[in-house]
């Protein structure tokens, strides 16, 4: 029946067919542009142009990644190259995560950098507050409570960032800072944490913003607490990859 309808239409093969009167159409469809868009994808698009026109500059003079991954393999190689120097200094050097939700970017960074202590900053419970720019309302990214399992160079902060960490630098007055990762996805917690640990950094400390850019709102959040807390002249962009960048301090 099928052989026998096509043969009135002219087609000797179903491959013909498929090829003829549906992916080729569908294919012109698309090359047009004329398609429905929505909203979330343009403004995504947007948002990629609108960063590189305001960091063009820094993005052409900083190393450039694929993915976040490799960013975060670069900064794991910068780091290593100033071991030597942590392990004679007297104070107590550091590595802080803020937003560990399931672990798995902490213990990332604790397996490829053993000889650091690492200390993650999280209340498990999600974002305290819609997250703007995206579609994660507040109590996005929940673990429910849950802590998950950690390197043994790992140690873990459990509650709100916003208690949890004054608490910490009160009860650890030595420490310094070698990396520190945002991951905490909006503005107002991010701010905290630059203004907290600002005086902890050390030259060439490292930071890595998990979502500096490259998304809608993306200067209203950790781009904006960046520009606040630090001056220009005190860091240099060290990466850019998705919608990561890492930076370093002067």
């Amino acid at each position: 029946m099928l052989k026998k309808f096509l043969t009135i239409l002219g087609v000797k093969t179903f491959a013909n067919y498929v090829r003829n009167w549906m992916a080729y159409p569908i294919i012109k469809f698309f090359k047009s542009g004329k398609y429905n868009r929505t909203i979330y994808q343009e403004s995504f698009d947007m948002a990629v142009k609108d960063t590189y026109e305001t960091l063009k500059n820094e993005i052409t003079n900083s190393m450039v990644f694929i993915d976040k991954y490799d960013l975060r393999a670069y900064c794991v190689k910068r780091l290593r190259e100033h071991l030597s120097e942590y392990k004679q200094t007297e104070n107590n050097i550091l590595c802080l995560e803020f937003g560990v939700w399931r672990g798995r970017s902490i213990n990332y960074f604790s397996d490829e950098l053993p000889e650091m202590k690492f200390i993650g900053f999280d209340s498990f419970h999600g974002i305290p507050e819609d997250w703007s720019g995206t579609g994660a309302p507040a109590g996005s990214f929940s673990a429910e409570g849950q802590i998950p399992t950690v390197n043994d160079n790992v140690k873990l902060q459990v509650g709100m960032i916003e208690e949890t960490l004054p608490k910490f630098f009160e009860e650890n007055l030595d420490v310094n800072i070698a990396f520190v990762h945002i991951d905490v996805d909006i503005y107002s917690t991010s701010k905290f944490i630059l203004s907290n640990i600002k005086n902890r950094l050390l030259p060439g400390s490292i930071i890595l913003f998990d979502d500096f850019c490259c998304f809608p709102g993306w200067k209203n959040g950790e781009y904006k607490a960046l520009n606040e807390v630090f001056e220009r002249e005190e860091y240099n962009y060290l990466g850019f990859g998705e919608m990561v960048s890492g930076i370093t301090i002067k």
